[in-house]
């Protein structure tokens, strides 16, 4: 059996993983960035433009990693909207991954924002 004859065997099965992928990228895009801004800004205290761009906050970069698993926006997008650029979006989720295996701190504060916009994991 050539490789092509299973492929095309399989086709029916890759093109429903397809939809569903873009299914879900579609259903997570009905959070918008700017309610999970709002959902940082409120676990903080703070408006978002008083910590957006401070140097050290890391209430930006929260803002990035729960887009990046929730929106379903892609690093551009994410970037578009926090004013940085892809690259530096990817640097800040993988950042705030490595600090979270380490700073129970930084763990409920990931929590209280997920919270707050009612998608908290358990």
């Amino acid at each position: 059996m050539c490789l092509d004859s299973r492929i095309r065997d399989c086709s029916p099965v890759l093109d429903s993983v397809i939809c569903f992928k873009a299914d879900v990228r579609r259903w997570r895009r009905l959070l918008p960035f700017s309610e999970v801004a709002g959902a940082v800004s409120e676990a903080k205290g703070e408006p978002w433009d008083a910590f957006a761009d401070r140097y050290g906050d890391s209430g930006r970069d929260w803002a990035i990693v729960v887009a990046r698993k929730r929106c379903g926006l892609t690093l551009r997008e994410i970037g578009e909207h926090a004013g940085m650029k892809d690259k530096a979006v990817s640097y800040a989720c993988a950042a705030i991954g490595k600090r979270l295996k380490k700073d129970r701190e930084l763990g409920l504060l990931y929590q209280r924002v997920l919270e707050k916009l009612g998608e908290a994991e358990n």
